[in-house]
């Protein structure tokens, strides 16, 4: 850190230091006085702070899922170059492989097969990824 960045982080601390010193030296009455000048009245300033934690807790969620979403995207672009290659029917292959080892998924599959409904490319990609993220296939389709 330059020494003009450090210079001023400590003279921000000791201001805030101060502040802090003078709100705590403060008595009550003359915090209601304060904000009763400054807000209107107790109930108008205890509503702007309200407001402004809240702001704060809102874009502090937002950022985490910002954040949370880019990881998932990068994951599943990272999970879905190593289905994608594969053919339609390899896909559908390691699916039908998978759904014969699980009764319930085998059942629905038959089930959609009957109704003439097969899954779409970018579901049986969505299906693999998935797959592939809890660690039951490897990126050739192979049970693990």
């Amino acid at each position: 850190m330059m020494d003009r960045e450090r210079e001023a982080l400590e003279k921000l601390g000791r201001l805030a230091e101060t502040l802090a010193d003078d709100v705590m030296a403060a008595t009550s009455d003359e915090i209601h006085a304060e904000m009763c000048e400054e807000y209107g009245s107790i109930e108008a300033a205890a509503a702007r702070v309200h407001g402004v934690i809240s702001a704060a807790i809102m874009q502090s969620g937002r950022r985490k899922f910002e954040a949370a979403r880019a990881e998932m995207e990068k994951a599943k672009r990272a999970g879905a170059a190593a289905v994608v290659p594969l053919s339609i029917a390899d896909k559908r292959r390691i699916v039908e492989r998978y759904a014969a080892n699980d009764g319930t998924l085998d059942r629905e599959l038959t089930l959609a097969a009957r109704k003439g409904q097969q899954m779409s490319e970018p579901e049986l990609d969505s299906f693999l990824e998935d797959l592939l993220d809890l660690g039951a296939i490897d990126e050739r389709g192979d049970p693990k």
